[in-house]
């Protein structure tokens, strides 16, 4: 039986998906399953035979080779395939939360933390690499921030949470996250999406960046600030806090008293020369962030060289763009030679 005769026996088209199958076949068994005559129980049989043809059971039995049986350690090859197979994940996860739980050990031991701490969480993804050339590399925010004065060690961790990603990863993104929560961790600045924001604005962790919006400005003008980041004014978050009433979307109060608490980035795409890309991008600071004022530093950096980073971007979609169009060409390349083949 080929795929084209199970889906006819069914009922289907040949594009039918497995929804599609799934839902015939219930439809068809409660159909046929309470006849008696014979012709109803044949029909049932093609319609079972169809089925399984279609979610594979029908593959012939392939007898296990003989080197499976060895015992390796204590167990058979074939368990220790399985073992392989079936367990990279939770490995993958666990060894992250080891190595996690070692890194704040041996930081806690040498008391070296990093000068400049940046951190992006939410639903973030470094997805620049996978649009490159082979002679194309993009600068991490941590190598371009380890170019500022004073700055010997800087350190950029992106915690990707939400989105289509590996559920054993993004649990281990949470666990280091709750590091962040409690305080514990010393940031200088951080990158959020929207959801995170809510999640930490209301819990009173953030400073407002009023000082630092004056100082871009006087450096640099407001207008080429606002080229990069728009200042979002908020109302401090009482005691008790409702979590809608602290979102990046909030409006200031009447005369722009409230203070400036968030950098937007998400119009500018500028954290796209870093490879960092998100829906929303927001910036904000720390109140645990370090000592020395080298957050603002960074911020100051990026404005100061806002050109070069915007022609990064451009350089790169342009290289993505024709990449693309070089791939859609030889696909219709290829599909008109074999029309040309085909035809008599």
């Amino acid at each position: 039986m080929t795929n084209r005769e199970a889906l006819e026996i069914l009922g289907l088209g040949t594009k039918a998906n497995s929804y599609e199958i799934e839902a015939r076949y219930g439809r068809l068994i409660k159909g046929y399953a309470k006849r008696e005559d014979e012709e109803g129980k044949a029909q049932l049989e093609r319609i079972n035979a169809a089925y399984r043809h279609l979610k594979g059971d029908n593959k012939p039995f392939v007898p296990p080779k003989a080197s499976d049986s060895r015992v390796v350690f204590g167990k058979t090859v074939y368990q220790w395939r399985n073992i392989i197979d079936y367990g990279w994940k939770p490995f993958i996860a666990i060894s992250l939360a080891v190595g996690l739980v070692i890194a704040i050990v041996v930081t806690a031991i040498n008391n070296d933390p990093p000068d400049l701490q940046v951190a992006a969480i939410g639903a973030f993804a470094d997805v620049g690499h996978a649009r490159l050339q082979k002679d194309q590399e993009i600068e991490s925010l941590g190598k371009y921030a380890a170019r500022i004065e004073n700055v010997d060690k800087p350190v950029f961790e992106m915690l990707t949470i939400g989105g289509n990603i590996d559920r054993e990863i993004e649990m281990a993104a949470i666990t280091k996250r709750m590091i962040y929560a409690t305080g514990s961790q010393q940031t200088d600045l951080m990158l959020l999406d929207q959801v995170h924001v809510d999640l930490f604005f209301e819990e009173g962790f953030f400073d407002p960046l009023d000082d630092y919006w004056e100082r871009l400005v006087a450096a640099h003008g407001e207008e080429r600030v606002r080229k990069v980041f728009e200042p979002v004014r908020m109302a401090p978050p009482p005691p008790s806090v409702d979590t809608d009433q602290a979102t990046a979307g909030g409006a200031a109060e009447p005369g722009g008293e409230n203070p400036i608490y968030i950098f937007d980035a998400t119009e500018s795409g500028i954290f796209e020369a870093f490879g960092i890309y998100g829906m929303e991008v927001y910036v904000l600071k720390p109140s645990f962030s370090g000592e020395e004022d080298l957050g603002y530093a960074l911020l100051d950096r990026i404005v100061a060289q806002q050109d070069e980073l915007f022609e990064r971007i451009r350089v790169r979609e342009e290289a993505a763009r024709a990449t693309t169009d070089q791939a859609t060409e030889r696909k219709q390349t290829e599909a008109s030679a074999a029309d040309s083949q085909a035809a008599p």
